[in-house]
């Protein structure tokens, strides 16, 4: 393959790279494992572990499914009902979090549930690349 070839199949991979990363993922060490420290290991066998929290079953249930929040149990209890609408015991305990700390967990679900943030890459059209050269 020709050099040039090569360069401008590198540069549309990138383009289209940058539409598929997702902007303003929540972070794992700093938004979600603080939530979680501070209100579920009082009752629940919690590290704060990544791999703790990934690994976690409700029954048969997983509690988190990446890329899915309504079909996490996590999400289920943050809400006090199923995807279904079916009523569940609401978690925490003892009290619920903010409306934009359960969207927090539901956003960081649905990029993934990755473990650190992703970074955001610019999106540009093609003339905008080779306008650049």
């Amino acid at each position: 393959m020709r050099l040039g070839t090569f360069v401008i199949a590198v540069l549309i991979g990138a383009v289209f790279i940058g539409v598929l990363v997702a902007q303003g993922t929540p972070d794992y060490a700093t938004e979600i494992q603080p939530i979680l420290s501070g209100n579920c290991a009082g009752c629940h066998v919690f590290t704060g572990s990544y791999e703790q929290v990934m690994a976690k079953q409700s029954g048969a249930d997983p509690l988190i499914v990446p890329g899915d929040a309504a079909a996490s149990v996590l999400v289920w209890r943050l809400e006090g009902q199923k995807a279904d609408g079916t009523a569940i015991g609401r978690m925490p305990a003892g009290g619920s979090l903010t409306p934009e700390e359960i969207q927090l967990f539901k956003d960081w679900i649905a990029a993934g549930a990755l473990a650190e943030a992703t970074t955001a890459v610019e999106s540009r059209s093609w003339g905008q690349i080779k306008a650049s050269f």
